[in-house]
């Protein structure tokens, strides 16, 4: 409308309006105890995502510009705890939105290390034991679960953050992954194991008394207990306690009077040990007799004074060895009888069982 009162009809003009990119901006994480959460363990992965199908895409960390280009995801792996990631979307109108912040938690790792306690073999706690003997693994305490590797392999996992073995092989690795209250996991630093082979034997035990060698003995007999050679050092024990320990495999008792028995601790030059058999040595009782004669030659009988050739002399003895002057001449009868008295003459016996 003019100033005169006279208007005209302009054209008309059609205005389009599009759609915004969508402003939302989404986490993907698996990490810690919930995943996508926002809340992430140090060093692990997450990924923001926004809304797919435009232009250019720009993330921004803490404000400053981390990533430009058309993928409408960023990943990172280097985030510290209470850091801030928002978007910015150009979509192919030129129209330009920013996205919501997210800000992302991020939990510490554990940090501790394993030791290994063990008393075998030349020194402790050297990492190298005997075969069979009991290796502790000690975790740093503070976490809620301890997982225990051998080579690769899950032995123990629970609270404690103790594992004991005494099945390790040589060059078995031992390692622990530990976990927090945020779920966060840390793998721990590896042991390497070696494993020294035990001495290896047996003990014997040689005797003449009785029958020989059937560990069966008169009291106070020599027996001599010989254990497997080539070994650096032996301790021999009697009953329990030890009587000899030396480099010599051999031991001479001649002083058992009763029913005993004997074993030897043998070691290597690892400082690996090994008890060897144990042999039960029996005694049997001493016999008991009374040796008597019996002659009625010269002026009183059974005074033991005869006539030189003619008078008899009886011996009643039981389970006996007759010796006359040192000489045996009649053995297992109860009656030694003799009229050879050409001198003076000395009778003894020995018993036996």
């Amino acid at each position: 409308t003019s100033s005169a009162g006279c208007f005209v009809t302009f054209n008309s003009l059609n205005i389009s309006v599009t759609a915004l990119p969508s402003t939302v901006l989404n986490v993907m994480e698996n990490s810690g105890t919930t995943g996508n959460d926002g809340v992430i363990c140090a060093g692990d992965n997450i990924t923001f995502i926004a809304e797919a199908g435009h232009v250019n895409y720009r993330f921004y960390l803490n404000n400053v510009l981390a990533q430009v280009g058309t993928s409408n995801t960023y990943s990172t792996t280097s985030l510290a705890n209470n850091d801030v990631v928002h978007g910015e979307i150009l979509d192919i109108n030129g129209c330009e939105v920013l996205t919501n912040s997210i800000t992302v938690s991020v939990v510490s790792l554990p940090m501790g290390s394993i030791v290994l306690t063990e008393n075998s073999g030349i020194a402790a706690n050297d990492d190298i034991i005997c075969d069979g003997y009991a290796a502790i693994f000690t975790a740093t305490s503070g976490y809620v679960n301890y997982n225990f590797f051998v080579n690769g392999l899950s032995k123990q996992s629970g609270s404690s953050n103790v594992f004991v073995s005494s099945t390790l092989a040589d060059g078995d690795i031992v390692t622990v992954s530990a976990t927090n209250v945020g779920g966060c996991e840390q793998v721990f630093n590896n042991i390497l194991v070696t494993v020294k082979a035990l001495p290896s034997g047996t003990l014997s035990a040689t005797e003449n008394s009785g029958t020989p060698n059937d560990n069966i003995i008169c009291p106070n007999e020599q027996v001599t207990f010989t254990a497997t050679a080539g070994w650096d050092w032996y301790d021999f024990k009697v009953n329990g306690t030890s009587v000899q320990a030396s480099s010599s495999n051999t031991y001479i008792a001649s002083d058992i009077n009763s029913t005993t028995q004997v074993t030897v601790v043998i070691s290597n030059s690892n400082g690996c040990t090994l008890e060897l058999n144990t042999i039960m040595i029996t005694v049997l009782p001493a016999p008991v007799g009374i040796l008597s004669a019996a002659e009625n030659s010269g002026i009183a009988s059974n005074m033991y004074h005869l006539f030189r050739g003619l008078s008899n002399l009886q011996l009643q003895v039981t389970n006996i060895m007759v010796f006359l002057n040192n000489i045996s001449v009649q053995a297992a009868l109860q009656i030694f009888s003799s009229m050879l008295w050409l001198m003076a003459r000395v009778v003894s016996v020995e018993y036996y069982q």
